[in-house]
C-alpha cells in the first residue's frame, strides 16, 4: 500500500511472504509470528547496525530473555568508548534477548536513538504479549532511511519524535 516497505533478513523473507507489508506494520505480526518493528526514519543508525548484523549472519528471529538485560548490555558494550559527545553503544541482538550479550554486533549511535531503541522492544513486549521464551521477528520499516555511513556525531533521523511501537 502506498510507499510502505519493510526490510527483513534474507532468510526471513519466506516467513513474511504470506503477509502484506500493511498487515505486518499495522498488526505487528504475520500469522502466528509476532513482529518487532524498528523504524529507520526514527533510528537510522540503530537500523544500520541491525542490517549489518543480519548481513554478518546474526539472528533475525530473537527470543525474549527472562533475565535482566543489564548483564547482556554490559557484556556487549562494557568496553565501548564513544567517539562523539552524544554517542552511545548499540548492540544487536538486543540485550533483552537470549541472543544478546556475547557475540552481539556493536556500533556507536546517537544517544536519542539508543533511548528510542530500548523503548521499542519494551513496548512491543508489553502490547503484543511477548513473554520470556517467546520468539519474535525483527523487521525494519522505512528501509530507505537506514543510515549508509557510521555515526558522525550528528543525529540524522528524519523523525526525532518519542519512540515506541
Amino acid at each position: 500500500m502506498g510507499d510502505e516497505a519493510v526490510m527483513v533478513a534474507g532468510d526471513a523473507a519466506s516467513m513474511v511472504r504470506k503477509c502484506t507489508t500493511t498487515r505486518v506494520l499495522r498488526q505487528k505480526r504475520c500469522g502466528e509470528v509476532k513482529v518487532v518493528i524498528m523504524d529507520a526514519a526514527r533510528m537510522p543508525h540503530i537500523t544500520r547496525n541491525i542490517s549489518l548484523a543480519w548481513s554478518e549472519g546474526k539472528d533475525h528471529v530473537l527470543t525474549r530473555s527472562g533475565v535482566s538485560r543489564h548483564a547482556n548490555y554490559k557484556v556487549a558494550c562494557g568496553g565501548f568508548v564513544k567517539k562523539h559527545v552524544d554517542g552511545s553503544c548499540d548492540e544487536y541482538a538486543f540485550a533483552s534477548t537470549v541472543q544478546g550479550g556475547i557475540g552481539a554486533r556493536t556500533e556507536e549511535v546517537p544517544a536519542r536513538e539508543q533511548d528510542c531503541q530500548g523503548g521499542t522492544p519494551a513496548a512491543a513486549y508489553r502490547w503484543q504479549g511477548i513473554r520470556a521464551g517467546d520468539d519474535f521477528l525483527v523487521v525494519i520499516s522505512n528501509p530507505h532511511r537506514v543510515a549508509v555511513e557510521p555515526y558522525q556525531g550528528r543525529d540524522i533521523a528524519e523523525d526525532q519524535s518519542t519512540c515506541g511501537s
